[in-house]
């Protein structure tokens, strides 16, 4: 598809606000579109906020900072991801709170017209299997000792209990 792109000599420093129009185009998760190009110096910082169509049919638009490069890439939208920054976190939470006996189409994740019990229901257990995912991403499990490890070492303990004893 054929899409704006800025090219740059130099250094520059992002900042503001980035908006993102498509028009009638629907990106597909894994497409990906080069919107800031440097040919020498460095980008620096990043987007203040997003605006426009970031998400069409549960794809979200996310921008990603490369070192001579900012793209917009498509991916799939998770399910509760309200403020459409790629992630559910404590910030959806506020929007889905924020928006409740509302009729915010983003909030209302059943469709059924009205944020509700429901809708929280389905992002707390979305947010919850995403701090389990985390979780289990970083910590690696401790493996327990085996038998023949516990036998081996009340062996060598046990003589030297006997002999503290005496």
């Amino acid at each position: 598809a054929d899409h704006d792109q800025l090219r740059i000599v130099g250094t520059t420093e992002l900042a503001g606000t980035l908006r993102v129009e498509l028009g009638n185009y629907e990106p597909t998760p894994g497409d990906e579109y080069p919107i800031i190009v440097r040919q020498f110096g460095d980008i620096i910082g990043s987007f203040a906020s997003l605006e426009g169509h970031l998400a069409v049919n549960d794809v979200l638009l996310l921008p990603t900072y490369l070192p001579n490069e900012v793209r917009l890439v498509a991916a799939e939208r998770l399910p509760c991801d309200l403020t459409l920054d790629g992630s559910i976190d404590a910030a959806d939470m506020g929007h889905l709170f924020s928006n409740w006996n509302g009729e915010d189409p983003l909030a209302d994740i059943n469709d059924d017209g009205l944020v509700d019990a429901a809708d929280a229901s389905v992002c707390f257990a979305a947010w919850s299997g995403d701090v389990a995912a985390h979780a289990r991403s970083h910590f690696a499990p401790v493996p327990e000792p085996t038998s023949a490890g516990l036998a081996l070492l009340g062996l060598v303990l046990l003589p030297l209990l006997r002999f503290v004893q005496n």
